[in-house]
């Protein structure tokens, strides 16, 4: 690096006596055509560094990398300048830099700093100084007629390419490969997209594995610059492995571009190869298949004796605990009453009520009295001498009295879990209640 920069700054030491004394600081003028630059095209800026001396060291050159924008230094970017300012001679270097946007839109390059170092010749140790330079703004557009290009190629020239290594005809476990490149004239290769399309999954799982399994490789990207003006290629290789039997056709591969020689959308296409995968037959059973057989067979055998032997019985008894613990519990016994009121069944619901009582031993006499109304209505209805007089028994202020009854219960245990109210007085009144049914009984009689 040292050398080249000796071969770059010698000539300009000649240039310039050590006698003169710079007058003004040194100087730096970005130049870039106007107007907009189409996608993946050069564009040429140019940085142009004077000093009124010379530069004892390189001068440390700004980064101009932004997203999408592809920035390369051709051969021989740098060269030296001189130019007569003010009637004297100054040296400095012209620099560069080919700018391809690779995407559509306005582009912005940041404002930032040369370092620059340049002799002075009234004293030993040289000028270290920053130059700015401004923001660098352009855009980039498509050309007339590739507006709905995606992804947007424009180049001079691209080739599609296959080379198939191994089929048509396959046996499971065999390989085939396939190699696809393309090739891309007048912009940068990286602008290709992945060209070589996955595999269509199975629409079926359970018919079996695919027949090809695909194994890609990374792909290998290649570029070359000649006279500012780049090409290369993309290449995609994919390895397919036979490991089940039918028929496959690899999808075949289109790319449109847009061509800057004809002015035209244009397309490139590959077709794509068919295989056909021969399952191998099975080999027939020997020894070791027919003891894994048997083996598996006494296997099985003795699962379903254990079972029955030590597992059934157990679950057995847990089943009937379980059955056991779910008739005994307030739950199930408010499904009996539950059950009997939506049946209407008079009997079957001072059965269960009954039953459920025992529960929440003891009611409030209150809620109890309504309940004991609701169903004496009832059986007066049904039973009683006056019953046709009275007319159709209404159920539905049992079923109220019964929600109200359960509801006060729970509410009044849960309270006295927590300490929040007293338990009824005189309990005594309401046990050893019986109720009489029958077709001469219209009232309830409570025994006490």
């Amino acid at each position: 690096m040292k050398i080249r920069w000796l071969w770059i700054l010698a000539p300009l030491a000649l240039l310039v006596p050590l006698a003169v004394r710079a007058q003004d600081g040194p100087r730096l003028d970005a130049e870039m055509p106007e107007g907009e630059v189409i996608v993946g095209q050069p564009l040429t800026l140019r940085l142009k560094l004077l000093v009124p001396t010379w530069m004892p060291k390189p001068p440390v050159w700004p980064s101009l990398e932004v997203p999408s924008l592809l920035v390369r230094l051709p051969e021989r970017a740098s060269t030296p300048i001189s130019e007569t300012i003010g009637g004297e001679t100054w040296s400095g270097i012209s620099r560069a830099y080919r700018l391809y946007p690779l995407e559509v839109g306005a582009y912005e390059i940041p404002g930032q700093t040369l370092v620059v170092t340049y002799a002075d010749p009234d004293k030993p140790d040289p000028i270290i100084t920053d130059l700015p330079l401004e923001a660098i703004r352009f855009t980039a557009v498509l050309p007339a007629g590739a507006e709905g290009l995606d992804p947007a190629i424009v180049a001079s020239g691209l080739t599609l390419e296959q080379q198939i290594d191994g089929g048509p005809d396959l046996v499971t476990g065999d390989a085939v490969t396939r190699i696809v490149s393309i090739t891309i004239a007048g912009t940068t290769p990286i602008l290709l997209p992945v060209i070589v399309p996955d595999l269509a999954p199975e629409s079926s799982p359970a018919s079996g594995p695919p027949p090809l399994r695909a194994y890609p490789k990374e792909p290998v990207v290649s570029e070359q610059e000649q006279r500012g003006v780049l090409s290369g290629s993309r290449v995609e290789t994919t390895t397919y492995v036979a490991q089940g039997g039918g028929v496959v056709d690899l999808a075949p591969i289109s790319l449109n571009w847009f061509n800057l020689e004809t002015g035209k959308v244009e397309t490139a296409s590959l077709e794509g190869p068919s295989f056909t995968v021969t399952a191998p037959p099975p080999p027939p059973p020997g020894p070791a298949d027919y003891a894994l057989w048997a083996a598996m067979g006494l296997g099985g055998l003795g699962l379903i004796w254990g079972f029955a032997r030590l597992v059934w019985p157990r679950l057995r008894r847990l089943q009937l605990r379980f059955v056991s613990a779910w008739q005994a519990s307030e739950r199930f016994a408010h499904r009996r009453v539950a059950g009997a009121l939506k049946a209407r069944e008079l009997n079957a619901t001072y059965a269960a009520l009954d039953k459920w009582s025992g529960f929440y031993a003891p009611l409030d006499p209150r809620d109890l009295a309504q309940m004991s109304g609701a169903l004496a209505g009832i059986g007066a209805a049904q039973y009683g001498k006056a019953g046709p007089a009275i007319g159709k028994p209404d159920w539905r202020d049992a079923d109220r009295a019964y929600f109200n009854l359960r509801k006060n219960a729970r509410s009044r245990r849960k309270a006295r879990k927590t300490g929040g109210i007293l338990p009824v007085l005189n309990p005594s009144a309401q046990g050893n209640r019986t109720i009489q049914v029958g077709p001469q009984v219209d009232t309830i009689q409570e025994s006490k």
